[in-house]
């Protein structure tokens, strides 16, 4: 993509002059952070729980057919690595220093802890896949949603086992069925818990206190059609830029860079490393001041 100084000056004066943020840290974000496990990397994490061949990206293990020692063997390496596990937190912090002591909301598909450590409020963001520290029934016989923080521990004390103790399995408390992660991947019994539903209650009321105001979406890797999930954070970005006279979007994908034509100039995009692009804002940022 052309004229990529002259795109982030742009960039810099929206950062000015907006008055309410909406970040949107999508699958790009897990890519670059390390939070979404794919390539060499995965095989070393997981490729002992399976036939290589069958694992392109850590989400295939979803999909999987595990006896129920084996799914939370995998399970509980996948929350492990999500949750607890460092990950390079500066572009996080480089979001908050860009957006100051100005409103915002945050809505993530998968690194809402890598955001929270950095400084990122709970209170301020919509985890709308859901979160792998949270365990569901896997029938979804009811909208409660359980702690695994400390299960997750437990089960991986040992290392990489390869089985996990059955007396460590969880069971649903209601149905005595079987448990699963509260993630909504390639499961259409997703739990939409109350927790759930009030993050989804207070974006929009986030978006209805913008909307008389300059209101800027910061989209850093959010894929256009959703590989799974029923949240389309892209489509309500587009959707509300569209309606409103003062929205605007920064949009950082690899792949997807490119919006809706109703939107064209009202929107700027990179194809470039989102990390490289929000420490070049940044720096010129700074730059202007």
């Amino acid at each position: 993509m052309k004229n990529y100084l002259q795109r982030l000056i742009k960039v810099v004066s929206l950062i000015r002059d907006a008055e309410y943020f909406v970040i949107a840290l999508g699958t790009g974000v897990s890519y670059e952070t390390g939070a979404r496990i794919y390539g060499d990397k995965l095989y070393s994490v997981m490729g002992d729980l399976t036939d290589d061949s069958l694992f392109m990206d850590m989400y295939d293990g979803f999909r999987l057919p595990y006896s129920q020692e084996r799914r939370w063997a995998f399970m509980s390496r996948f929350a492990y690595s999500n949750i607890f596990e460092e990950r390079p937190l500066s572009i996080f912090s480089h979001l908050l220093d860009l957006i100051g002591d100005r409103p915002y909301f945050a809505v993530s598909s998968g690194v809402d802890d890598l955001a929270k450590r950095a400084g990122f409020s709970f209170a301020n963001m919509f985890s709308c896949r859901g979160r792998a520290d949270r365990l569901q029934c896997s029938r979804g016989c009811h909208d409660i949603t359980y702690p695994f923080d400390r299960l997750c521990k437990l089960m991986c004390e040992g290392g990489r086992v390869k089985s996990v103790p059955p007396s460590l399995i969880p069971v649903c408390p209601v149905c005595g069925g079987e448990m699963t992660l509260n993630v909504d991947i390639y499961n259409d019994n997703f739990v939409e818990s109350n927790e759930y539903k009030d993050e989804y209650d207070r974006y929009y009321s986030f978006i209805r206190r913008a909307k008389k105001h300059k209101l800027l979406f910061i989209e850093l890797g959010e894929r256009a059609q959703p590989e799974y999930g029923k949240f389309n954070t892209r489509y309500v970005a587009e959707h509300i830029t569209h309606r409103l006279p003062n929205a605007r979007i920064i949009r950082v994908n690899k792949y997807e860079s490119h919006g809706r034509p109703c939107n064209y100039n009202k929107t700027v995009s990179f194809d470039e490393s989102i990390v490289k692009v929000v420490e070049d804002i940044i720096i010129k940022c700074k730059e202007s001041r």
